[in-house]
């Protein structure tokens, strides 16, 4: 049986290190729980800027989790699109979400809520690395040399089998070189008695 090609063993080995570090960028994002807040505004004419407010319960009450004031776009006609990266967060752990709108009058207005269950990110990745380890571990394995069995009678020149089995035939089972001997000459000698007598 051939060896598989070395370049498969190579290319194995390869695959293996990917998987790992695809898989440690995938387990730093499934220990990092955020959720990510979207807005977007058709027009900012007196807005100066925006709040964020969470709670575990849609009646409140609600903090504001934003450490300095979200400023508005720069475009009061034209609005803009905005994010915000709520990291202090739980897996699992469902929350409501109101946005502020900070008018330069002082008259703010709030929106929402909006409800989000906190999830982890990168459990696909995770599963599609430890897919590719497994697989690329069992090629690599396949494709390593393998060592050939040699059968004994195959280092043994023909003709010293053959003169083997033609001295295992000579002779009954069990019977000595010294009674074969004897037999041999045994038997010319007693036609001759016979035959004098």
């Amino acid at each position: 049986m051939k060896n598989p090609p070395r370049f498969l063993m190579i290319f194995s080995a390869l695959m293996i290190i990917v998987g790992f570090t695809l898989g440690v960028y995938a387990w730093r994002d499934f220990q990092k729980v955020a959720i990510v807040v979207e807005w977007s505004t058709a027009s900012e004419l007196s807005t100066v800027g925006f709040n964020i407010y969470r709670s575990e319960s849609k009646d409140g009450p609600y903090q504001k989790i934003n450490q300095e004031l979200i400023p508005a776009s720069t475009d009061p006609l034209g609005g803009g699109d905005y994010s915000y990266r709520d990291t202090t967060v739980t897996a699992g752990t469902t929350y409501f979400y109101q946005l502020e709108d900070v008018d330069s009058s002082g008259s703010n207005e709030r929106y929402g809520p909006i409800q989000v269950v906190a999830q982890r990110s990168g459990v696909l990745e995770l599963v599609l690395a430890g897919g590719l380890i497994l697989v690329s571990t069992f090629s690599f394995y396949t494709s390593l040399p393998r060592k050939r069995k040699v059968d004994v009678t195959e280092l043994i020149p023909a003709p010293m089998i053959a003169d083997a089995a033609v001295e295992g035939e000579i002779g009954e089972p069990g019977e000595t070189d010294k009674e074969r001997s004897e037999g041999a000459s045994g038997a010319p000698g007693s036609m001759a008695k016979q035959d004098l007598g």
